[in-house]
């Protein structure tokens, strides 16, 4: 069997996420986000080699999601009102402005992204349509619609266009919606009720499963697939929330919550198509490849993977306590 992600080394948390965090590359370091909903506020910290975590400001706001654009971070975020926010951080931590979105309550938060070195943002107020702006200080402009079904659903920002995947009793779709124009590819023939997209440069990877397994395929701009569609094998692991990793290899991150006669427990799995997969006893709320590694954030710790060598034996699926 191929060589699978090994860990190689674990650094504790200042605090532990309680509800949802974030890991971001951002430069030379990583960004963590670790929410605070309690106070309304999201923990922020930044992670530089070997093994520094120096303590941020905090991020007004309840994160949902977050990306690096232009050498600032871009946060969507719910502010003490409970209303969506968009703010930008410098890499001092520092926030240097952030823009409340007006109209309807969104019932799919908005999505942060990067087009064309300008931050983007998708979101849902009524399903069956995907919303999209330019966010800057001054506010929201180039906004746009474009049709899509689900749930299930997920939407990512890549170059210069705004993309979701969603599943019907027909099968799985993908729509790419450019200034004047959309595209639909046809994934599958077969509903799927968990599905992942993510940006990766200007074009996407898209997952969905079925049949216990996961297809993992890319789609470049103008709406052609230019990567065979790849399968990686699930087993037991079938049936979890899925989120697709872009990076030098795609990963995929599937989370399931196992009950028996011992309790509840999460598990998670960290999984590359043809490789054996790491099996994490344990949730993570995010992973980024980061310098060659994968930076994964769990309850407790930032935990970093790294793909065996040609000349070590390759390892068992690897079990991490969490």
């Amino acid at each position: 069997m191929p060589p699978c992600l090994i860990q190689s080394r674990a650094l504790e948390l200042p605090i532990a996420v309680e509800t949802a965090g974030w890991v971001v590359p951002f430069g030379d370091e990583l960004r963590l986000l670790i929410n605070q909903p309690g106070e309304g506020t999201t923990a922020q910290y930044r992670f530089r080699l070997p093994n520094r975590i120096d303590e941020l400001e905090r991020i007004p706001g309840v994160v949902a999601g977050a990306c690096e654009c232009s050498g600032n971070l871009i946060v969507t975020a719910a502010n003490e009102k409970g209303q969506p926010v968009v703010l930008s951080v410098a890499g001092d931590g520092s926030v240097l402005w952030q823009v409340a979105l007006a109209g309807e309550m969104p019932i799919r938060w908005p999505v942060p992204g990067c087009g064309d070195a300008r931050p983007v943002i998708a979101w849902q107020t009524e399903f069956g349509k995907i919303e999209s702006g330019v966010v800057a200080a001054d506010g929201l402009s180039q906004q746009s619609s474009f049709s899509a079904g689900g749930p299930p659903l997920d939407v990512a920002v890549a170059g210069g266009s705004v993309w979701a995947i969603w599943s019907d009793a027909t099968g799985v779709f993908a729509a790419e919606n450019t200034p004047g124009r959309r595209r639909e590819i046809k994934l599958d023939e077969t509903y799927t009720s968990q599905l992942a997209i993510a940006a990766d440069g200007d074009s996407v990877w898209v997952a969905w499963e079925r049949d216990r397994g996961v297809f993992l395929a890319r789609i470049d701009p103008g709406g052609q697939q230019v990567a065979p569609t790849s399968k990686s094998e699930l087993s037991e692991d079938a049936g979890g929330s899925l989120a697709v990793i872009p990076g030098p290899q795609p990963l995929l991150l599937l989370r399931r919550l196992i009950e028996d006669e011992e309790g509840s427990r999460w598990r998670s799995v960290l999984a590359t198509a043809g490789d054996e997969p790491c099996v994490i006893d344990g949730m993570i709320h995010s992973a980024a490849w980061w310098h060659e590694m994968v930076a994964a954030l769990s309850p407790t710790q930032l935990l970093f993977l790294r793909k065996t060598l040609e000349h070590e034996e390759s390892p068992r699926p690897t079990v991490v306590d969490t």
